[in-house]
């Protein structure tokens, strides 16, 4: 078919020749306009935020992550991976999505979270599967850096070292310190080799366009409310490690919550994340700062006595 078709008066050379023009025209258009952002892409980021913070406030009163919950204050960010799935029988490989915040040191805030993938393939004699829940604390400018690029292996781009658990643990000078709890026929999680990468598609759903991490993490030129509890669970972590010489009855706390109506869970004296998620509510429904925290002055704000 060609253009001197139409000139020598064949109309049907020359309808074939327009309708060949006008399905180029429709598919250039086409492919022209932007994605449209799919349900999934909005959904399972937030889903991901919310177990993100149910593992923060678990990982802070775990007895065995101490160190984790004193130094989370002064790391440059944290990448929150609440599912990491591990298995196989002599070839194993692990993998699971990340949420990362970025510590702004100025204002002592954290960033809305971008999000990643993390996954690597391993060889050696394994038999089984675990799931862990995983955080890496960055502690470098050059590990915070990395997560500006594309791609990144750890171990070989950064350092990386298993966080100190429990009590007399060595800490181990690295880029990012890695922290697991694990459940599974695994003993530990080695994340040294791990590919770290950006997940565009829930950084786009979960923002309403095309952003990049550097606009989420650095430039902080979007946000999305639903991040925000993830937010707070991080930044409690100060007030959680920093010790007070003012005493207060966490079990009191409890009891006078429930007086009030909100639910922390048994008056137990424990603090876990009912007992956090009722604090928190009850200093946001009265205008107080919202720490999530017990204290003693909270405790005579419910009480109304000392």
């Amino acid at each position: 078919m060609t253009p001197n078709a139409f000139w020598r008066g064949d109309p049907n050379k020359t309808r074939n020749w327009l309708r060949h023009i006008c399905w180029v025209l429709i598919l250039a258009f086409v492919a022209s306009m932007p994605r449209p952002i799919f349900a999934a892409e909005k959904t399972e980021p937030q889903k991901l935020v919310n177990k993100a913070r149910q593992t923060i406030e678990d990982f802070k009163v775990d007895p065995d992550m101490t160190w984790f919950r004193d130094h989370l204050p002064d790391a440059k960010a944290v990448l929150i991976v609440p599912v990491l799935v591990k298995g196989g029988l002599i070839i194993g490989g692990s993998g699971g999505h990340g949420a990362l915040l970025w510590h702004d040191e100025a204002t002592d805030s954290w960033s809305y979270p971008a999000f990643y993938f993390l996954g690597s393939v391993t060889f050696g004699l394994q038999i089984g599967g675990e799931v862990a829940e995983v955080v890496l604390m960055v502690n470098s400018e050059r590990g915070r850096d990395a997560f500006l690029t594309r791609e990144f292996k750890l171990g070989a781009d950064v350092s990386v070292a298993a966080g100190p658990v429990g009590a007399g643990a060595k800490v181990a000078t690295a880029d990012v310190l890695s922290f697991s709890r694990d459940k599974g026929l695994f003993g530990g999680l080695v994340v040294e080799g791990a590919v770290i990468e950006p997940r565009d598609k829930w950084n786009r759903g979960y923002y309403d366009g095309v952003v990049l991490p550097t606009d989420i993490l650095v430039r902080q030129t979007t946000s999305n409310s639903g991040a925000d509890p993830l937010r707070l669970a991080v930044a409690g972590a100060r007030a959680a490690a920093m010790p007070s010489s003012e005493t207060h009855d966490l079990a009191v706390i409890q009891n006078a919550l429930s007086a009030k109506g909100y639910d922390p869970g048994p008056a137990d004296g424990l603090m876990g994340p009912k007992t956090r998620d009722a604090i928190g509510q009850f200093q946001s429904d009265n205008g107080l700062a919202v720490t999530r925290e017990p204290s003693a002055a909270l405790q005579q704000i419910l009480t109304g006595g000392p």
